[in-house]
């Protein structure tokens, strides 16, 4: 997570930020790089960390992998509560 630990301060958050575009450009198979733009988006535009987490979300489920969506869902979940989406948070949590 040391992607994290350099977006803690605005600067670093646009260029970790790019970082991880770059790299997900690069490998688009991979949704954990899309989870972590996910906590990358939620400190300051919980909007765009809403559709990352659903994109990994999604894209875990469709590899068969259970424990990202889990990790996913649950950080969906809590964005969508954020934004008062509770009916949709919770439908996410029955899933």
């Amino acid at each position: 997570m040391c992607f994290f630990r350099d977006a803690q301060g605005l600067q670093g958050r646009d260029e970790a930020r790019r970082r991880v575009q770059g790299l997900i450009a690069r490998h688009p198979d991979r949704p954990w790089l899309t989870l972590v733009l996910g906590h990358l988006e939620l400190l300051s535009e919980p909007a765009l960390a809403e559709a990352s987490y659903r994109r990994a979300a999604l894209a875990f489920r469709s590899q068969g992998d259970a424990e990202g969506e889990v990790l996913a869902g649950i950080n969906l979940r809590s964005v969508l509560g954020m934004r008062g989406q509770t009916e949709e948070a919770h439908q996410w949590v029955l899933r």
